[in-house]
Parts: structure tokens; sequence; C-alpha cells
């Protein structure tokens, strides 16, 4: 007796399998990536500027005119995969951590400010 529906659950699990590898080549397009900064200072982050590592100057905060990460706290930030260079400075415009020449991969880059 031949059963129609046999071959359903594979062809339904196979279709799974291609939607997340799917989901998963578009997600490392550079759309997700960026850099992730963790303030373990103790020092409030008031301005963050990142440029790319070819660029002369640093170019604008990119914070928020209000916005602060507190001792503890973290922000992303979405960027383009590449090499960048990048500042964190306090309230008063005090340099707390630079690093210049950052690999930015795909998958994102984990920057920690101590």
């Amino acid at each position: 007796m031949h059963k129609p529906f046999r071959w359903l659950p594979v062809i339904l699990v196979g279709l799974a399998v291609i939607a997340a590898s799917l989901a998963c080549s578009f997600g490392s397009s550079g759309q997700d990536s960026g850099v992730t900064l963790v303030n373990r200072s103790d020092s409030t982050i008031c301005f963050v500027q990142m440029s790319p590592a070819t660029d002369q100057y640093w170019g604008d905060d990119w914070l928020d005119s209000a916005e602060t990460i507190d001792p503890g706290d973290s922000r992303s930030f979405d960027v383009e995969p590449g090499v960048w260079d990048l500042r964190a400075m306090t309230c008063d415009q005090v340099t707390i951590d630079e690093e210049r020449q950052v690999t930015v991969p795909d998958s994102g880059y984990q920057w920690i400010v101590e």
C-alpha cells in the first residue's frame, strides 16, 4: 500500500534547514556587524568617536547629546566591517581609551574600556 505523505516530514525538515541557512547567509552580510562598547572603567563615557582608519579626523560623537554609558553598561553601534579607530572620552572630554587599526569583522567587535 502506498503512503502519499510518507516523505512530507523529510521535505519539511529539509525546507527548514534551507531557510535557516539562508537566514545565516543574509545575517553575515555586514548589516549585523558592529562595535559593542563595554564600559568596565570607573568613569562615565559621554563621548564615543569611531572613524574608518583611513580617515584623517575623528568625526562626530556617536552618542546622542544627552546619552552616556555608565560604568558596567554597554552600548552597540552599527558600523560596516573594516578597520576602525575607536576613542572613548569622559564628560570632561578626557580620553579614557583609544584604539587604532581595529579590525571589525562581519560578526562584530567587542570593545572593552577599562
